[in-house]
């Protein structure tokens, strides 16, 4: 099964059209804390696996993967610890549709990072300089997340 990126492509489409029908659900039927939460960390899994089946394919990608996970761990980190500092403050946000959680975005985005995946899926012989430039981009990412919660969370709360 080594290798089987045409399979591995398939699965990427099929999680991601999962992905945008459960918010399809929830609108119908009424979203849930569950599904919030099954959502984000369903994404999150994903983004945290992908990059091991690269350096699993071609152990010599591993430097990039790691590159790439530890952009991605930041990306999460900032993202998750400025939804929860805008919830305890009651801050929401409609600007990139109806969320669970307060979403703060970022330059590399899912359409950014599924495209990214789908690019080295069918040219895995690309993986490591893409691996390395899309790092660079998800930590431009983070970097403007984070300026972005200083400047919101630098005013003290009221209460």
């Amino acid at each position: 099964m080594k290798g089987q990126f045409t399979l591995a492509l398939l699965f990427l489409v099929l999680n991601r059209f999962a992905d945008g029908l459960d918010g399809a659900v929830a609108r119908r039927h009424g979203a849930t804390d569950l599904g919030g939460y099954l959502d984000i960390t369903a994404d999150f899994l994903l983004w945290a696996l992908l990059p091991l089946g690269f350096m699993l394919h071609a152990p010599e990608a591993a430097f990039a993967a790691a590159i790439l996970l530890s952009s991605f761990a930041m990306s999460m980190s900032v993202f998750l610890a400025f939804a929860v500092m805008a919830e305890k403050r009651g801050a929401s946000s409609t600007a990139q549709g109806q969320k669970s959680l307060f979403y703060l975005a970022g330059l590399a985005e899912g359409t950014e990072t599924i495209g990214f995946f789908a690019f080295v899926m069918v040219c895995p012989q690309f993986f490591i300089p893409a691996a390395l430039v899309f790092s660079a981009i998800v930590y431009i990412s983070v970097l403007g997340r984070l300026m972005v919660s200083i400047q919101q969370l630098k005013e003290p709360t009221n209460g």
